[in-house]
């Protein structure tokens, strides 16, 4: 079943047990953050997924569908979601990213799209279930992103990735940070390569061959402004450690 429950972020957050079979058949007014982790939602129909995802609350700001094997994501199933800041996607068995999959999105500011970034040191059991609801994604629609100009946070590591087309981040000009490791196409590509001309104004963190950390995801947390419009464009500025003179003030 699910539960409603308040955080620094979410005032009316709907939480669904890993044992739901459907999606919900209704959701309190104001909903503003959705987690939907159950494996049991992908095993229904095509149609059925979509009339679950259409049925979300236009009000939500952050859904995480993670892990629960949806599989397709198809163009416009999530256009009603205008008020969108934050989307998980990982662990869906997802393979393609199909153009218009996120239009309507506008202030969209992170998307989850990563395979499986679990090791054998996080347990054996943890990643053979993980390793078994991975996104194996092979192919970006030129036009998957289209439409997302306040995009500033791309995860798409992991994943087996062959070839982008040098149009593909053409409308994420806020983009600050892109993962594309440990996909095929991250071995021909590097900073100079013009896929990443219309990124290349403010993403400061590209990660083609290693992953270098989650600083500015963790800035949001920490000040809780994860779901805010909220825009500074260098890199986040660290603290200094005790005994290295004033911090400096965060962005």
């Amino acid at each position: 079943g699910c539960k409603c429950a308040a955080s620094d972020e979410c005032a009316h957050a709907v939480m669904c047990g890993r044992k739901m079979k459907t999606f919900p058949a209704a959701y309190p007014d104001g909903t503003d953050c959705v987690f939907l982790q159950a494996p049991g939602l992908g095993k229904q129909s095509t149609e059925a997924i979509q009339r679950g995802l259409q049925a979300l609350p236009a009000s939500t700001k952050r859904l995480d569908v993670a892990e629960s094997g949806l599989g397709q994501l198809g163009p416009g199933w999530l256009s009603h979601l205008s008020e969108l800041r934050v989307l998980n996607l990982e662990f869906n068995k997802l393979q393609k990213l199909e153009g218009g999959a996120f239009q309507g999105l506008s202030k969209l500011k992170v998307l989850w799209v990563t395979g499986n970034h679990y090791t054998l040191e996080d347990g054996a059991a943890t990643f053979k279930r993980m390793d078994g609801s991975k996104n194996m994604i092979t192919t970006v629609d030129k036009d998957a992103f289209a439409g997302l100009h306040n995009l500033q946070v791309l995860l798409m590591h992991h994943n087996n990735i062959t070839d982008l087309d040098d149009s593909t981040f053409r409308d994420l000009g806020k983009l600050k940070v892109l993962k594309i490791v440990d996909n095929p196409v991250a071995k021909t590509l590097k900073k100079s390569s013009p896929v990443f001309d219309p990124i290349r104004k403010y993403c400061y963190q590209l990660d083609i061959k290693r992953d270098s950390g989650d600083e500015l995801e963790d800035l949001w947390e920490n000040t809780k402004t994860y779901l805010t419009d909220d825009w500074f464009e260098g890199p986040v500025k660290k603290q200094k450690k005790k005994g290295q003179g004033k911090a400096k003030k965060e962005l």
